[in-house]
């Protein structure tokens, strides 16, 4: 059977990296479409447009309103120039998502830029649509991945640091979804089943992260660029992306489609949610409680959720958590797990005991 694994054609990652995009722009089209959210594009769409015009590459911006829904998406198709070859996507994970959902509209490439290490998401081709009200609708694909990430590591230094735990916290996932999509011989994202180079990829990411998250976190916080906030952004941005998109994605992940539809958790940010789906697919993993014990206080110690109250839960309502379940097992990738099929009180009792867990490590 053939197997799959594909990447960003390229990727620049570094401080002052933001200079090389006119350059990386001019050799893919000579005019371009800029989507951003209106924060991200007060503070740096003006020094975007600048380094897209010294090289010569005309450009057109619109801002995204709201989630990166089906209405938002048209009214930013509606502003943006229709002459425009190439769609770059800049800030955080929702202004790439609709800067990757204008490219699928229209068929073009996308070069992404983000300003936080929140996720995974300027390598991938996949991107999220949402219900106007935050729940997830449904997950789209890119034909071929970006065509080039700039990762601009003194912009992302200027990001809230809660932005770049959140990113910590997906990145921590990738290993063990990868482990348990290539453990049932599941299907990655790329549609086919998983070459052995993106657990390699995942893993490396996730010790990256063991060895570095706790530094990189000091240094953004005193605003810092050192080789662990380098490290943990690589480790953040793009081993995570590869090894995801490549590897395959299982209940951590799956966890979303629940969480999502619970107000009080929707607001979570994704990074954190999957954090403690990971807990969640560790317990119900086979062989794999040393693991979770070790990573219960590493988690809390980057101030990562741990417990259900953490997330907007309670350990009390149980109705919530049976809605939570339910929605998970909708996953397309809920099955990515060795051992017998999960159930959905199987996933219920799992967030309990590891809501249970973690105030016996606090104690």
């Amino acid at each position: 059977m053939i197997r799959a694994f594909g990447g960003p054609r390229l990727y620049l990652q570094g401080p002052g990296a933001l200079r090389e995009l006119g350059r990386v722009v001019a050799g893919i089209a000579e005019h371009a479409a800029l989507v951003s959210d209106g924060d991200v594009l007060g503070r740096y769409g003006a020094a975007v447009e600048q380094v897209l015009r010294d090289a010569r590459v005309s450009v057109g911006s619109a801002t995204l309103a709201g989630e990166v829904s089906d209405a938002s998406v048209a009214a930013l198709d509606a502003a943006l120039p229709r002459e425009a070859r190439c769609v770059v996507g800049l800030g955080g994970g929702r202004s790439i998502d609709a800067a990757k959902a204008i490219a699928l509209k229209r068929g073009l490439p996308v070069v992404t830029v983000p300003t936080a290490a929140s996720n995974d998401s300027p390598t991938s081709r996949i991107f999220v649509m949402y219900h106007e009200d935050g729940a997830l609708d449904r997950v789209e694909r890119l034909p071929r991945s970006p065509e080039a990430v700039i990762v601009d590591t003194e912009l992302l230094l200027r990001a809230p640091p809660a932005l770049l735990r959140a990113g910590i916290g997906d990145g921590l996932t990738k290993r063990f979804e990868a482990e348990g999509c290539a453990a049932v011989d599941g299907i990655t994202p790329q549609g086919t089943r998983p070459l052995h180079t993106a657990g390699a990829i995942a893993a490396h990411g996730f010790a990256t992260l063991l060895a570095h998250a706790p530094q990189a976190m000091a240094d953004a916080v005193a605003g810092r660029l050192s080789p662990a906030f380098e490290a943990v952004v690589e480790a953040v941005i793009l081993m995570s992306g590869l090894g995801f998109e490549n590897g395959g994605l299982s209940l951590a992940h799956s966890l979303t489609r629940g969480f999502t539809r619970e107000p009080a958790v929707a607001t979570v940010r994704h990074g954190e949610q999957v954090a403690f789906g990971l807990l969640v697919q560790l317990h119900l993993t086979p062989g794999a409680e040393a693991t979770l014990r070790e990573l219960i206080p590493f988690c809390a110690k980057l101030g990562l959720p741990t417990r259900l109250a953490d997330i907007g839960l309670s350990r009390h309502h149980v109705a919530v958590l049976d809605r939570i379940a339910a929605a998970t097992l909708t996953a397309p990738h809920i099955g990515h797990l060795p051992g017998p099929p999960l159930t959905a009180p199987a996933i219920r009792d799992a967030m309990l005991a590891v809501d249970a867990l973690a105030a016996q490590e606090a104690s």
